[in-house]
């Protein structure tokens, strides 16, 4: 009889044993806390094809995992996520912020107006850092509602101490996005790094000796905002071959 009682004990320690690791296996594969806020990702223009955006989806749910899951991330895509009465409303991008505790908000390709939003989440007192990534919205109004606004250099442009951008100039690495993309959610995952250092630090550092950066200078009045700046990707050359010389007999 005692050895039944000590063989069911035994039984059931093993079974909690393994409950507790099946448990805790759950809790490091979704790596964040939901506590702590989530990171949220805006699709605009120029970023909201299905394709690039199921592809991008992909790889931020096996880096950092999927609100639905437990994970870091939440995404919106314009204009599908903000329909009303046939419209889409990039206004409600604030009330998404909200309803889903989110500490920063990355916008790919901002459309119009969406520095409204960003202006009603920033007087609202929320600690959400906003970063904008190759804005379509107007230059002046999203460096105000921004912490961060980065943006490409057009191609034939060098980056010295100071570029100007052209309105287009962000579709031409958007093969390169998803890499800038992960790049800006890690600044944010944990400890926010541009609460740490100045911006152009962080930047300089964030993307890797592919990028160069410099600050923006706006064409039309040649003042340069303090939180804008621009990337432009540096092209690897291969080295010359050296050709063999002719054997002396």
């Amino acid at each position: 009889m005692k050895k039944s009682v000590k063989l069911i004990i035994l039984c059931l320690c093993v079974l909690t044993s393994i409950s507790l690791c099946s448990c805790k296996k759950k809790v490091d594969k979704t790596k964040w806390d939901p506590e702590t806020g989530h990171v949220a990702i805006l699709y605009g223009y120029g970023y909201n094809d299905p394709e690039f955006v199921q592809n991008s989806i992909a790889h931020l749910s096996d880096k950092f995992g999927l609100i639905q899951d437990g994970g870091l991330i939440v995404h919106f895509v314009f204009p599908d996520d903000f329909s009303a009465g046939g419209a889409g409303r990039i206004s409600n991008l604030s009330y998404y912020v909200e309803e889903n505790n989110c500490k920063a908000l990355i916008t790919l390709g901002a459309p119009e107006y969406t520095h409204k939003a960003l202006a009603r989440i920033k007087d609202a007192e929320r600690d959400c850092f906003i970063i904008s990534l190759f804005s379509q919205d107007d230059v002046l109004s999203t460096e105000a509602d921004s912490d961060v606004v980065i943006d490409f250099v057009e191609p034939e442009k060098t980056v010295e101490m100071e570029v100007e951008i052209a309105e287009e100039a962000s579709m031409q690495h958007i093969e390169k996005t998803q890499f800038i993309l992960e790049r800006t959610i890690k600044s944010v995952s944990g400890e926010n790094l541009f609460k740490e250092s100045s911006i152009q630090e962080v930047i300089s550092k964030l993307y890797g000796q592919d990028w160069k950066v410099g600050s923006y200078v706006d064409s039309s009045t040649g003042l340069k905002a303090k939180n804008h700046f621009v990337l432009k990707y540096v092209e690897k050359q291969q080295p010359e071959r050296k050709k063999k010389g002719k054997a002396s007999k």
